[in-house]
């Protein structure tokens, strides 16, 4: 009898945690995800660069939209770089889990673009958005509880930085990376084509980057496309801008 009364007091006890179980998974699935932003340390009570203007779109508790959100400078210095994490927490009945994704905004690249001022810094009191481009569905049980964001890397024109700087700097610094890279190469082709110009417009006219370069990162082919672009408008803008591409690239041209 004592035995009998032990294992119904066990089952009911299971039954009764897995009924807790359910209600929190099914209390928690219909409350809407949060939407936290994780601030840099406040300076003289002001946060140096502030995150503003959250845009998530949860198209259901099991997926978002396309995240963006906006970065304000609010120091006396320009931001040449900046890198976000957006982390998407997760449950799955009792079990907690989490997606972390960076993404960044870069106008450094090269030393010759950032002299030529075609890509512009956040200046002081300026902002820029920063998006994901893409959304995030999940299936089986998980459910989005939060969407969350913060800074994880800041470079200002001075070199100085801010931030827990988890990947940012590596991120951007494979940008640069990519962007030497493609310098390097074609400084090499400039030479080798120096009496052909039409063999040096279909280099930087080119949508393909060089199969040459070893380029296994994704930021790494970002740099070379944005070097790209940089050396195909000086070739498309005329005279002027021609001379920028000889100096840059030291195409000694002895034809014309």
């Amino acid at each position: 009898m004592k035995f009998k009364l032990t294992f119904a007091a066990a089952v009911c006890g299971v039954l009764v945690l897995a009924m807790v179980t359910l209600l929190r998974s099914r209390a928690q699935s219909l409350n809407p995800p949060q939407v936290v932003m994780h601030q840099l340390a406040s300076e003289n009570g002001i946060v140096p660069v502030e995150i503003t203007k959250p845009v998530v779109p949860f198209e259901s508790n099991k997926q978002v939209g396309n995240i963006s959100f906006a970065v304000k400078n609010n120091t006396n210095k320009n931001i040449r770089s900046v890198c976000m994490a957006f982390t998407i927490r997760l449950l799955r009945g009792s079990v907690q889990s989490s997606d972390t994704f960076y993404q960044t905004f870069e106008t450094y690249v090269n030393s010759d673009l950032q002299n030529s001022g075609r890509l512009r810094p956040i200046l002081p009191g300026g902002e820029v958005t920063i998006t994901d481009n893409g959304s995030m569905s999940y299936e089986d049980e998980n459910i989005i509880t939060a969407v969350e964001s913060s800074i994880d890397y800041v470079e200002f024109d001075d070199a100085t930085t801010l931030g827990r700087n988890v990947k940012g700097q590596v991120l951007i610094g494979r940008i640069r990376d990519g962007a030497a890279k493609y310098k390097d190469l074609l400084r090499q082709r400039c030479k080798a084509e120096a009496n052909c110009p039409s063999a040096i417009e279909r280099i930087v006219m080119s949508e393909e980057i060089p199969g040459e370069l070893t380029l296994p990162a994704s930021e790494q082919k970002l740099g070379a496309r944005l070097y790209r672009d940089y050396v195909r408008r000086l070739w498309e803008d005329g005279p002027a801008s021609r001379e920028e591409f000889v100096q840059i690239t030291m195409w000694n041209k002895t034809a014309k």
